[in-house]
């Protein structure tokens, strides 16, 4: 079996492995799938094994994914690198294109409905519909949430904006509302989202790790005059 083969389990669950990734997972993992040649070469190899090391540190014990990706880890260290296979290998990039989220937009979405082709990495985030927001007993509508719209038209809302009940974190909407997310949404799901100098690292993911505090901080960092 091809040592690729975790990059193919990644894009047939790609709805499962997506929601329990850190932001900056998603958009590397993003940026490597785009950037794959169409011909297999045996440098590839080091981008299936980088995501297939990330997936190993970050899918929880018990997920079902997860005997799938070591599976194919054990069989890519133990196995000679399979690059000839010309047909396997468009099959799998069509595969990553067909998967929304880590290919192409659907041939039927509306044309400009996403902010800029820049900003799509932010739509690459985990993030929840309106309807699984109302679903989990939240009002999506809320003026202190990031709201985006994806290139399909509908809205989503990054999860990070949500703790594991679906409540909305206070010092999530308190900055958001700081930076002003009703009048640019998408320049402050890239502050929460982004590589931050003054937090040395990515605030949504140092959400429940830094004192709320030190979070603030950094955002009136941002504001003019501070």
């Amino acid at each position: 079996m091809s040592p690729f083969g975790v990059i193919r389990v990644l894009a047939e669950h790609w709805d499962e492995i997506r929601p329990v990734l850190q932001s900056s997972d998603v958009a590397f993992i993003e940026q490597a799938l785009g950037g794959l040649p169409a011909e297999p070469t045996p440098n590839v190899e080091s981008v299936a094994a980088d995501i297939g090391t990330i997936l190993i540190n970050r899918l929880p014990p018990g997920h079902p994914v997860l005997p799938l990706i070591s599976g194919q880890m054990r069989l890519a260290t133990a196995e000679a690198p399979d690059v000839a296979d010309q047909e396997a290998w468009s099959q799998m990039l069509g595969l990553i294109r067909d998967t929304p989220g880590l290919g192409a937009a659907p041939e039927d979405a509306a044309p400009g409905t996403a902010h800029e082709d820049a900003d799509s990495w932010l739509l690459a985030a985990p993030a929840l519909t309106e309807e699984q927001v109302r679903e989990q007993g939240g009002d999506p509508s809320r003026g202190d949430l990031i709201r985006l719209r994806a290139r399909t038209g509908k809205i989503v809302l990054p999860t990070f904006q949500f703790s594991p009940v679906g409540d909305p974190i206070p010092v999530v909407t308190a900055i958001n509302r700081l930076l002003a997310v009703a009048d640019d949404p998408w320049g402050v799901a890239d502050w929460w989202l982004g590589q931050n100098a003054w937090l040395d690292g990515i605030p949504a993911d140092l959400l429940g790790r830094v004192d709320d505090d030190l979070l603030v901080r950094a955002a009136q960092a941002e504001l003019p005059g501070d």
